[in-house]
């Protein structure tokens, strides 16, 4: 498969890097999954990184704002090749968690009574941090009274 990177030869890795992405994704429609669009870049121009490539395109509303969105967990598509419906829903499928061997949709939205708990014990570790901190009552491992 060739990619013309030629004319992006003069801009900086990550404009190469969106370059290339964007030229592979023009022409498969259907979209791509992560593994396979880093392993074409890395194909289209191998002088690029495998850990800058996987890094910087791993978030593509930062990377492709406005032009890629994820369909479904883990693959990559063109906002161009977008179903009307896709549209009208937002960008895609709900984020999904994994439990086991099978992924499980997360729920919409979170559960503010959780949200307080966990801020409410939150506050409190970090007020005995600093109480232990400010009286000399904390002892470190290791170290004795």
């Amino acid at each position: 498969m060739e990619f013309d990177i030629g004319r992006a030869r003069s801009t900086t890795v990550r404009d190469r890097i969106r370059h290339v992405a964007i030229e592979i994704l023009e022409r498969h429609p259907e979209g791509v999954r992560y593994s396979e669009l880093v392993r074409m870049i890395m194909e289209a121009d191998p002088t690029f990184n495998l850990h800058t490539v996987s890094g910087y395109i791993a978030d593509p509303e930062q990377t492709f704002p406005g032009t890629v969105y994820r369909p479904s967990r883990g693959v990559f598509r063109l906002v161009a090749f977008q179903s009307p419906q896709e549209s009208a829903e937002g960008h895609g499928a709900a984020p999904a968690e994994m439990d086991g061997d099978r992924a499980v949709e997360l729920e919409p939205a979170l559960d503010a009574d959780w949200v307080q708990i966990g801020l409410t014990a939150a506050a409190i570790l970090a007020a005995m941090l600093l109480v232990g901190l400010a009286t000399g009552y904390l002892v470190w491992a290791g170290m004795g009274a």
